[in-house]
């Protein structure tokens, strides 16, 4: 027995429906994948993020905390000298400060 040429053809045509869920049902997989795994990337960059900002609070609070403990003792006028020729880079009057320009030491 040989089907007929419609048989064939209705069979092909309930076919395609099918393909195209599994396509779809394909596609939605995938893009779920892609999201995921781009969110899991933006997790581990907000915690790296995270994790830099709350190194600087930390070094912010100590540092805080040394100015506190210098204002409050009377050390403040050696603090203020060093603050200045460490961070403005200022000299005594008449002092000469000689700065290593090869990095040798740096």
């Amino acid at each position: 027995m040989k089907k007929s040429r419609g048989a064939k053809t209705a069979k092909k045509r309930a076919n395609k429906p099918r393909v195209l869920v599994h396509l779809a049902i394909a596609a939605v997989m995938v893009y779920i994948a892609v999201s995921l795994i781009t969110t899991q990337m933006q997790i581990v960059s907000r915690k790296n993020e995270l994790e830099q900002v709350q190194n600087a609070i930390t070094a912010t609070q100590q540092e805080n905390e040394e100015m506190k403990r210098v204002l409050e003792s009377d050390q403040e006028s050696e603090f203020i000298e060093r603050i200045a020729r460490e961070k403005l880079g200022y000299a005594a009057p008449g002092e000469r400060i000689f700065s290593d320009a090869s990095g040798a030491n740096q």
